[in-house]
């Protein structure tokens, strides 16, 4: 753990978040190259199908990722205080909780998915591609889930390098066998979703072999104190899932609300590309905060707020360069963002990607800071706040907002929706941060070690003091 807590901050978070960038990038591959392949094989229809697969995949990545990141921000601090039980009991409550819970969802979708695609805004020849595209998935459910939760464990355990690897492996298993399965075998959608099941099931089986059978620190040990333990790991964890969970939640809101208040399926095939575009973003931001949350738990655990400070500001202005990346890129090519997904739109699509992309596009400024803030409250124990302002941000004012523009403003402005909110929300929380770092620090970096005399220090090893 020392390499975390001593030498150069930036150059510890910056290996960090490149390995995190490396993961980032292929798990947003997982869903961007089937909704190319499925764009361009199914045309609109297959788009506005992965518009409404949507929510499904979001939620099942949040559970892993409520865990995950639950699990991993108390074990890191364990490990970071030289307290590697503690961390062990962590790790097996945490394997518990994420087995049970998989189940269940895994249940909910093998009896519930056509249900469940049409209340997110799947009808007719749309519903019937997105049931083919889940059909497989469905099945290896639980997998899925655990892999974004094991991605969190490895890193922690000290092989970020590995966990990276784990992912970048299935994901280009991914890319291939989309191809292979979707033109190739002539699959089209169903083949899409073999291809992401089967690759996921790989980077899971990775992550698997790596903790179980060759483990570094965190070894799975019968656990105590199970339901206080269960109860740290859920409060870190719960803001995570609700960040996660935002985007699959409000992409319920927007689907049913664009079934409403536009004709065709041109507005629910553009925001499929908004949402694939969005998932791209939303992974990188990821990146960052994955990277960061083991390095900011092992310096507060070893009691060094300037580094804490320092992963605060590293983090901020990488949300805040990856945000205007995505912002510049869908102002200045709507049109082309449609193509990249279709094959050969019509001019009337290519005009909907203008008219619906460029109000969206400074959503994505906003969002990556969101992100990563939200992480760092849940990083840094302030649980209450991080959970306060994640509802606010993926509940209260999308519902509102989503609901309220059309009412009193044109239909188009419901793309300008969630600009207002991801923007609100980035006041709130810099002006949240500028307030504790003036008055309160230690809320949010810790305290500095108090000096321990060399005697005293000396006697805690049993040695004697040194004359």
């Amino acid at each position: 753990m020392g390499s975390l807590t001593s030498g150069s901050v930036v150059k510890t978070f910056f290996r960090h978040l490149f390995m995190g960038f490396g993961s980032a990038l292929v798990l947003s591959l997982y869903s961007v190259v089937d909704a190319i392949m499925v764009g361009r094989y199914e045309g609109e229809d297959g788009m506005a199908a992965i518009a409404t697969i949507v929510p499904i995949w979001t939620i099942a990545l949040s559970i892993g990722l409520l865990f995950g990141i639950g699990g991993a921000t108390r074990i890191a601090s364990a490990l970071g205080a030289k307290k590697e039980e503690k961390a062990r009991g962590y790790f097996a409550v945490t394997i518990i909780l994420l087995l049970a819970v998989s189940v269940l969802a895994w249940l909910v979708l093998l009896f519930f998915d056509r249900q469940l695609l049409s209340y997110f805004g799947a009808e007719g020849p749309i519903l019937e591609l997105a049931l083919l595209y889940v059909r497989p998935i469905k099945w290896v459910l639980p997998l899925v889930i655990f892999a974004q939760a094991l991605t969190s464990f490895v890193r922690n355990d000290g092989s970020p390098l590995y966990a990276s690897l784990a992912v970048i492996i299935g994901g280009i298993g991914n890319i291939v066998f989309d191809y292979l399965l979707v033109f190739t075998f002539n699959l089209g959608i169903y083949g899409a979703g073999i291809a992401t099941a089967g690759s996921e099931s790989l980077t899971c089986l990775l992550l698997l072999i790596r903790l179980f059978f060759f483990p570094k620190r965190l070894r799975f040990v019968k656990p105590k104190d199970f339901f206080y333990r269960a109860s740290d790991i859920l409060a870190s964890g719960f803001p995570s899932f609700i960040i996660d969970a935002a985007t699959g939640i409000v992409a319920v809101f927007m689907n049913r609300q664009i079934v409403s208040c536009f004709e065709g399926e041109e507005a629910l095939a553009i925001y499929g590309v908004i949402g694939q575009f969005a998932f791209v973003a939303l992974s990188f931001s990821y990146g960052i905060a994955h990277a960061s949350q083991p390095l900011i738990g092992a310096n507060l655990g070893a009691h060094r707020p300037k580094r804490v400070k320092k992963l605060l500001e590293l983090g901020t202005a990488s949300a805040a360069v990856l945000g205007l990346l995505f912002t510049l890129a869908a102002l200045l090519l709507p049109q082309e963002l449609a193509s990249l997904f279709m094959t050969d739109p019509q001019p009337d699509v290519l005009m909907a990607a203008s008219d619906y992309i460029l109000p969206y596009a400074g959503t994505f400024f906003f969002l990556t800071l969101n992100v990563y803030w939200a992480y760092f409250f849940i990083a840094t124990y302030n649980t209450t706040l991080s959970i306060v302002i994640s509802i606010f941000r993926s509940i209260v004012l999308p519902l509102l907002f989503i609901y309220v523009f059309p009412l009193i403003m044109p239909p188009l402005s419901l793309f300008y929706a969630m600009l207002a909110v991801e923007a609100l929300v980035s006041i709130v929380s810099a002006g949240v941060i500028l307030f504790f770092l003036k008055k309160k620090p230690s809320r949010l970096l810790g305290t500095e070690r108090p000096s321990v005399p060399i005697a005293a220090e000396a006697s805690s090893e049993g040695l004697p003091p040194s004359r």
